[in-house]
């Protein structure tokens, strides 16, 4: 499914671990906006993610909705963009900083798939940063961000960085063949395993 659901509840989840960090306790609201807004975004974000790598997808992934020809790519961005609307919508409810953070999740969103996903490395420092930012929205919605939640994120960008490089070894066919610049099409497999190891 476009949207990897598991993923999105995963997100949703560090959300209210942030807040639960800043707080150690749980604000219904804020749990629950909190929850839709991390969870939808990555929707919205995986969603474009197959939207822009369907070609390559057809190499590495042609099961995948848009290159099994089940989604047209239109309805995949139309349902990104609808996926969008409500995670800032959501956001919004728990205040402007967190509208803020969670625009700016959407820009590294939309930059990495549309751009900087072929840079390799810097790429996969987008996605990581975005792993991050939702224990940082959490103390955000609660209104206590805290040096804690910082060192949290910076621990989860590390882990998500490391995990990236190494899913690049599974699509390295796919990504050399449309010139995306992944470490392990760069560097060999065995470099970006052992990058992978490190974090």
């Amino acid at each position: 499914m476009m949207m990897r659901l598991p993923n999105c509840v995963m997100i949703g989840f560090a959300v209210i671990v942030g807040e639960l960090i800043a707080t150690s306790s749980i604000d219904g609201e804020a749990a629950l906006y909190g929850f839709l807004a991390g969870f939808l975004l990555l929707a919205a974000s995986m969603v474009l993610n197959d939207y822009f790598d369907h070609e390559v997808d057809t190499i590495n992934e042609p099961e995948r909705p848009i290159p099994s020809g089940t989604v047209k790519p239109k309805q995949a961005i139309s349902f990104a963009v609808v996926l969008t609307a409500l995670g800032l919508l959501a956001a919004a409810q728990t205040g402007v900083w967190t509208l803020i953070i969670t625009g700016f999740s959407v820009l590294v969103a939309v930059a990495y798939n549309y751009k900087f996903k072929k840079t390799g490395l810097l790429g996969n420092a987008l996605v990581s940063a975005n792993v991050a930012l939702p224990f940082i929205y959490g103390g955000l919605a609660v209104w206590r961000p805290t040096w804690g939640l910082l060192i949290f994120a910076t621990l989860s960008f590390i882990s998500s960085l490391g995990r990236e490089v190494t899913k690049g070894i599974v699509d390295a066919t796919g990504d050399a063949a449309k010139g995306i610049r992944s470490v392990a099409v760069k560097m060999g497999n065995a470099y970006a395993a052992k990058c992978g190891n490190y974090s």
